[in-house]
């Protein structure tokens, strides 16, 4: 008789605990799932790379020494590299500086004083080293930029005629000079990301070569002072080596 008691016992403990665990699984709450990690978020602070090329509309001031006159205008295309770093000093400014060296065929030319002669023009390469400010918001920057800039020019004059002696004791119908001139650039431009590190801009720039004195074909007592201003419109892609945070 004990013995079936003590089993009736036994199996009313058994049915109560499963019944008391069932009810706590079925009231305990559902664990949400771990949050996912907030998404990277670009900032303009960092290292970064690219390649620009764009086109530049210029002028270049030309008079002899006895004040004779050949100015004349200049165009072409340039293409090259650019190299930068940004600082983003508040939650919309940025500072930052940048280089840049671009191949370049700017030319120009116009009849010379002595209508047998061609004048002519060329920058065959241009750089520039400048500093930026930019006001950002969301992904895009509007910024200014100014700085130095430096141009590799030619001035030199064509014979129709034919072969004529050059100031370095060479004979050809083409005779000049190649120095490299510096000056001053300022601008505008504007820059976003089209990539978490990869962004895009365009910037126009206004640049000044100052004066130099070049010396063409064998008038050595009389050589030309030249000037070489103008604006170029460019458009670059920039890789950011590092812009996530």
């Amino acid at each position: 008789m004990l013995h079936r008691l003590f089993r009736v016992v036994g199996r009313s403990a058994l049915l109560i605990t499963a019944s008391v665990t069932v009810a706590g699984a079925a009231n305990m709450a559902v664990k949400a799932p771990p949050p996912a990690p907030p998404p990277a978020v670009s900032t303009w602070t960092g290292l970064y790379v690219g390649i620009n090329g764009g086109g530049d509309w210029g002028h270049t001031s030309w008079t002899y020494a006895n004040g004779a006159p050949a100015p004349h205008d200049a165009s072409g295309g340039l293409f090259g590299g650019t190299v930068g770093y940004n600082w983003q000093v508040a939650p919309s400014w940025v500072v930052g500086v940048e280089g840049d060296w671009d191949w370049s065929r700017i030319t120009g030319s116009t009849a010379c004083p002595n209508n047998t002669f061609s004048c002519q023009s060329r920058i065959k390469g241009f750089s520039t080293a400048r500093g930026r400010v930019g006001y950002t918001w969301d992904k895009w920057m509007l910024y200014a930029t100014g700085g130095g800039a430096w141009g590799r020019v030619t001035i030199q004059t064509v014979d129709s005629a034919g072969p004529v002696a050059c100031l370095n004791g060479a004979t050809s119908a083409t005779c000049g000079t190649t120095s490299t001139r510096n000056g001053w650039t300022a601008g505008l431009g504007v820059e976003g990301f089209l990539w978490q590190n990869v962004s895009g801009k365009l910037e126009w720039l206004h640049y000044d070569l100052g004066t130099g004195n070049f010396g063409v074909d064998a008038l050595a007592a009389n050589p030309v002072s030249s000037r070489q201003t103008g604006n170029m419109l460019r458009v670059g892609l920039d890789w950011h080596i590092a812009n996530t945070k």
